[in-house]
């Protein structure tokens, strides 16, 4: 069994972000699948050039990049990991979120909002290759296909709106470092 993540848990089941008290969530993960630790996740999303060029870009004179925490988010089957960007100006007080970067097993991305960088993992690519003419079975293949890849939407969807409570809940939270790599 693995420790994924832990919360904060008062009497009668109500979380809060109270450190009084603790409750630790454990998630047994299956032997057969990998899941990468977060030093591999930043590690994947440092390599990525798409990422890379984009944050030296965002790094010059007069603005900085700030990685915010490295978040875990279990969704079924898969552990998607995010990190929010942010971009500060010289001056400013508060930073701006610009986009959101997101990792699961070896695919990478960085999408301006949640939604779409989820999306962007979990939906398949909209282009397909030109198809010969499809029978029967082919075509009910294709609609379970498409049926799975709307629940799997549907899901992640439904984090996605829970993870925005919980961020519309705790305000005043801020990004954890302003070192430009998470």
């Amino acid at each position: 069994m693995s420790r994924i993540s832990y919360c904060f848990l008062t009497n009668r089941g109500k979380l809060t972000f109270n450190a009084k008290s603790k409750f630790r969530l454990f998630y047994e993960l299956p032997k057969d699948k990998l899941i990468f630790r977060p030093n591999r996740i930043s590690a994947m999303i440092d390599q990525s050039t798409t990422i890379s060029e984009q944050l030296t870009v965002w790094d010059q004179k007069g603005s900085g990049v700030i990685c915010g925490k490295l978040v875990l988010i279990p969704i079924e089957n898969s552990f998607p990991y995010v990190v929010p960007l942010y971009l500060q100006a010289e001056g400013a007080h508060l930073p701006q979120l610009k986009r959101m970067t997101a990792v699961t097993g070896d695919k990478v991305v960085m999408r301006p909002t949640l939604d779409e960088a989820l999306s962007a993992l979990f939906v398949a690519p909209t282009e397909a290759p030109p198809a010969k003419a499809p029978n029967e079975k082919a075509a009910s293949q294709q609609s379970t296909e498409i049926d799975q890849e709307r629940l799997q939407l549907d899901t992640a969807q439904r984090a996605i709106d829970s993870l925005k409570l919980l961020l519309n809940r705790n305000p005043g939270a801020a990004p954890d470092s302003k070192a430009p790599h998470p």
